[in-house]
């Protein structure tokens, strides 16, 4: 027995359930929380479980604050301007292209401390970014006014990391803040660097750990 033949109306019906099916499990995942929830996490299992190890990235280097580092420093919050100066000093001697400072700037602390910090930004001979809040993140009207004070023509963006489900899948490209259009951290960094980032959220391509079970990225704690 011949087997039946498509015919072209027939293609055309065939191409419209599957449009409409693709749809409707769409509007599924997106509508029905249940339903969404379970989308994410099927994509985190075959991120986690189904990745092909990819080798340590050896462009960027993570330093962070520990309990360690905030041991050594005379007091905890705000963290010593001049301490954070010297830091960037040093990667300048180090040649790197762009150091991105996750610190909120909100307070004064000494004038001196401050003018070191300044300076330090000023000086770098690559590209400084530094993170900032706005009155969306609960900052008040005094700590705005210290921060645009600190951060004058230096490149700031916004530390702002939606998650959904507790959990960070999607980039922020920025948000209306004041009457006017503010850019996210990761994405001035981005343009700082030359490059053209998306105007919309994207899903985040995750870095998976190298085949040695190493982290994605170079990371050392700050010590003096």
């Amino acid at each position: 027995m011949d087997k039946p033949k498509l015919t072209p109306i027939g293609i055309v019906q065939a191409g419209v359930l599957w449009s409409l099916a693709t749809l409707l499990a769409w509007s599924f995942t997106q509508y029905l929380m249940p339903l969404r929830v379970a989308s994410y996490w099927l994509d985190d299992l075959r991120l986690a479980y189904f990745s092909a190890p990819e080798p340590q990235h050896d462009d960027i280097v993570v330093l962070t604050i520990t309990e360690d580092t905030l041991a050594e420093l005379p007091f905890r919050s705000p963290i010593d301007r001049a301490y954070l100066a010297g830091k960037i000093d040093t990667l300048a001697d180090k040649g790197a292209r762009l150091v991105a400072l996750d610190v909120i700037l909100d307070q004064p602390t000494t004038e001196t401390d401050d003018r070191k910090l300044i300076d330090a930004f000023n000086d770098f001979p690559g590209a400084i970014v530094v993170a900032a809040g706005d009155r969306q993140t609960n900052l008040t009207e005094r700590q705005i006014v210290a921060q645009e004070k600190l951060l004058a023509g230096i490149p700031a963006g916004l530390a702002v990391i939606p998650k959904t489900d507790g959990v960070v899948r999607y980039t922020f490209p920025g948000r209306q803040s004041d009457e006017k259009f503010v850019a996210s951290f990761v994405h001035t960094m981005a343009t700082q660097l030359g490059k053209t980032p998306p105007t919309h959220s994207r899903r985040l391509a995750f870095r998976p750990p190298g085949p040695d079970r190493s982290t994605p990225f170079r990371i050392f704690p700050l010590r003096q």
